[in-house]
């Protein structure tokens, strides 16, 4: 999906051990444990989920520091 390797953005990322990224639908979803954000990027921009669909409030309440466990379903 992406045409370089360097940075997306440099705001959200992963940590090294969480390998949580999934690709579905032409975008690349991926929780940034630092940040508490759920990230969804199509390759020429980065959104923060919790913000853009205003449930940031219960993301930061439920996302800790250890590695989640995600459930998907295309």
């Amino acid at each position: 999906m992406l045409q370089r390797t360097d940075y997306v953005d440099t705001r959200y990322g992963m940590r090294p051990e969480d390998y949580s990224a999934i690709s579905a639908e032409g975008s690349i979803y991926w929780i940034d444990i630092m940040n508490k954000a759920i990230v969804m990027s199509n390759g020429q921009s980065v959104i923060n989920l919790g913000e853009q669909l205003n449930v940031q409030s219960y993301i930061n309440a439920n996302i800790s520091d250890n590695i989640p466990t995600i459930h998907y379903d295309l």
